[in-house]
């Protein structure tokens, strides 16, 4: 028997064209788990400290996951500009903050929470601003994930994970 390797549903016709991505398969089922215990924790318990009597009503997270994969369709993968310079935006994301907001219906202070987040937990490496002229941009660099721990942290190329401050869940008030 010839050895090939078989793919479910339409996911070979996926693979085959040019136009799909990759992910971890742990980022969904683990770390985005944990952020949304983590996130319900903190402001449980920062809306007890706060004398709350009912917990009542807690903080929308799960659209992080939306942010996230948007984030990791619209990565640069062009490493070099067509004049042959490295590409300054090589791994970002180069989408503005107004088409984020619009295409994924969110209020555009909603962003930096969301990418706060994503940070703190290791899922976005570094995010930077960005010049072309007089026009500023936002770049988010995000992580595919590469480690994650069976608890659902993802771990540094040194081997620590990444655990945030539980004060990243926690509402703005600025």
């Amino acid at each position: 028997m010839e050895d090939k390797t078989i793919h479910p549903n339409d996911k070979a016709e996926a693979m085959a064209s040019e136009n799909y991505e990759i992910y971890k398969r742990e980022v969904i089922r683990l770390v985005f788990p944990r952020i949304f215990r983590e996130s319900n924790e903190a402001n449980t318990k920062a809306k007890l400290a706060a004398g709350a009597k009912k917990v009542g009503r807690l903080p929308e997270i799960r659209d992080v996951v939306a942010f996230y994969f948007y984030l990791l369709s619209y990565v640069n993968g062009q490493a070099y500009k067509e004049s042959g310079e490295p590409n300054e935006k090589y791994g970002a994301c180069f989408v503005s903050y107004k088409r984020i907001a619009e295409d994924l219906c969110m209020a555009k202070d909603r962003i930096k929470y969301l990418a706060d987040v994503l940070e703190a937990n290791g899922l976005i490496i570094r995010s930077v601003h960005y010049y072309e002229g007089t026009k500023r941009y936002k770049l988010y660099y995000p992580s595919w994930g590469p480690r994650v721990s069976d608890d659902g942290y993802l771990v540094s190329p040194d081997g620590e994970k990444i655990v945030p401050d539980p004060s990243v869940y926690l509402p703005r008030r600025d």
